[in-house]
Parts: C-alpha cells; structure tokens; sequence
C-alpha cells in the first residue's frame, strides 16, 4: 500500500516547512486517492483538485487557490479528521432482518 509521502506532488517536499501538520501523516498508509468531483473534501473547502483519505482516520487535499490578477496561485495541503460514516440498511434489508428474527428477539 502507498503512503502519504509517495501519492504528493513534488513540489512538497520543495516547500515542506511550509506545510508542517501534513509532514506527521508522510508515512500513513493511503487507503484511497479521491477526486473531489466524484466526493466532496470532508470539510467542503473549495479549490481541492485531489484529496487522499488515510488508514489513521484522516484526509489530507491538494488545495490550489488562485491569486486573482495574478497567473499565480496559494498551495495548501489541509488536514482534517473524517467523520465515521454510518450506512443506513434500506428498507428491503430492514423487512428482510425482521423476517428472519424470532418474534421474540431483544438486542438487550
């Protein structure tokens, strides 16, 4: 499996004292490499062109935001925990469990 620090441009570890927080999570096993118009960034920022979701639970993006008037534009790699997502049975799985648990049945 891929880490962190294989999946990010070069230019980051050019600028890397620029972006300290991303620099603990270099040797974090990437789970998924993610395009931000298929899935959201977890906490909705614009400008995110690719974002990676780690094996520790975190996500990290490629933030590029131009600079208007300018053909420039601000890197930033933020970083934020993923909320646990929670799958919700459909109503077919919900009718199908019901049918197959005793009358009686209790969670407690």
């Amino acid at each position: 499996m891929k880490k962190l620090k294989d999946v990010l441009p070069d230019w980051f570890f050019e600028f890397h004292a620029d972006f300290q927080k991303v620099e603990s999570f270099l040797d974090v096993d990437v789970v998924e490499t993610v395009n931000p118009e298929v899935e959201k960034f977890p906490n909705l920022k614009k400008n995110i062109k690719v974002w990676w979701k780690l094996s520790n639970g975190y996500a990290v993006g490629m933030r590029k935001k131009p600079v208007s008037g300018t053909n420039s534009c601000i890197l930033s790699l933020p970083v934020v925990r993923m909320k646990k997502s929670v799958v919700k049975p459909s109503p077919e799985l919900l009718k199908a469990i019901n049918v197959l648990l005793p009358k009686n049945y209790s969670e407690n």
